[in-house]
């Protein structure tokens, strides 16, 4: 994302991090599951690193398919073992339903 060149990985983590200690909220992650682009089990990895011993709960979205981008969701077994990787490394974690898909009205469809 553009946004990244300015504020970077770390100094958004540094911030989230004096926001948790200041308020002792748990942040959520909301991570969007793209099949063989962002559901590989070396990523689940890398999440579980960035947030260890960090107040956070992840949310596994499926992406919902927009027939206008060349993506797909993924398979519910790959969301699984991604899902099952961060609990193995401490992590809490959500699978989200999206609701409104089978109307072509869920998060990125309209």
């Amino acid at each position: 994302m553009p946004i990244a060149k300015t504020y970077t990985l770390d100094k958004l983590m540094t911030t989230i991090d004096k926001y948790v200690k200041a308020s002792d909220n748990r942040i959520f992650y909301e991570y969007i599951m793209i099949k063989n682009k962002t559901d590989k089990p070396e990523l689940a990895n890398e999440l579980a690193i960035l947030l260890k011993d960090r107040l956070a709960h992840v949310n596994l979205i499926p992406y919902n398919k927009n027939p206008a981008i060349a993506l797909e969701e993924s398979e519910e077994r790959t969301i699984r073992k991604f899902k099952e990787i961060l609990e193995n490394k401490g992590i809490t974690v959500t699978i989200r339903d999206s609701l409104g898909r089978d109307l072509k009205s869920a998060c990125g469809q309209l």
